[in-house]
């Protein structure tokens, strides 16, 4: 074979393998999308419900999530929650509240308590969480005193838009995930400002979700000796489809 056909022949599987590394990435890209639409959808749906029913029992919200989850296709995260906001003066009060909600648990929760313990003028705590039976341990989470995740509350807080999280240590596992957070206002008048916005700020609602619950089994038939796919937030990797060093220099990458 000449150098020239040769040359001519390489181009040609390298042109087809980018443009099979390109609709790989369309496709995986499309299916994200599709499922993180889902989440928002939950999202919006439990950001109306706790402002119709601030005082919504812990049961309904368990059927609500049962039912609305494969509805959005959904099912795969980790767990949907809210989080109240809960001033000083009200924590004793709020804490009373959750222990004897018995509408789920028959005994209610008499160990509730917020974490991590100690004194703080305001409080962003998870006192629902669906489903229930995995995401106990999460119960009682003041979202306000970890770093990462007060800087997600408070951005939602301030736009009344959908955020995500920067990657955080899940609550029942070691492994890396993120939340999206949606703001819950009271709406005893116009949040037109954003004054109107700290002022009336309720809570949060949220859907966590590991990486491999979101990306895992989309991009599983994919991934192979050929494709591998590194997802990282601020040079943080956070999902990584291979073990081990990338050996050769990748022929196509996407951002």
């Amino acid at each position: 074979m000449s150098l020239a056909a040769w040359r001519s022949l390489s181009l040609e599987v390298e042109h087809a393998t980018r443009a099979s590394f390109n609709a790989v990435v369309a496709e995986s890209r499309h299916a994200l999308e599709s499922r993180l639409n889902g989440y928002q959808l939950v999202l919006l749906g439990m950001q109306g419900l706790f402002q119709a029913k601030p005082d919504l029992d812990r049961a309904s919200f368990e059927r609500y999530i049962a039912e609305l989850a494969p509805e959005r296709n959904a099912s795969q995260a980790r767990s949907f929650s809210y989080a109240k906001r809960v001033s000083a003066a009200a924590r004793e009060r709020f804490v009373a509240a959750v222990r004897g909600d018995k509408s789920l648990q028959p005994a209610g929760y008499p160990r509730f308590t917020l974490r991590p313990a100690g004194e703080r003028p305001e409080y962003v705590v998870i006192s629902y969480v669906a489903p229930f039976a995995p995401n106990e341990r999460a119960l009682g989470l003041d979202l306000a005193a970890d770093p990462v995740r007060h800087l997600s509350v408070e951005r939602t807080r301030d736009s009344g838009l959908i955020v995500a999280s920067g990657p955080v240590t899940l609550a029942l596992t070691d492994e890396r995930g993120v939340s999206l957070r949606l703001a819950v206002y009271r709406r005893t008048r116009a949040i037109d400002s954003l004054d109107a916005r700290r002022e009336l700020f309720d809570g949060i609602v949220s859907v966590t979700f590991g990486a491999r619950d979101a990306i895992g089994d989309i991009v599983a038939r994919h991934v192979g000796e050929k494709l591998r796919l590194r997802v990282a937030d601020g040079g943080e990797v956070f999902y990584d489809s291979a073990s081990g060093p990338i050996e050769a220099e990748a022929l196509s990458t996407r951002t």
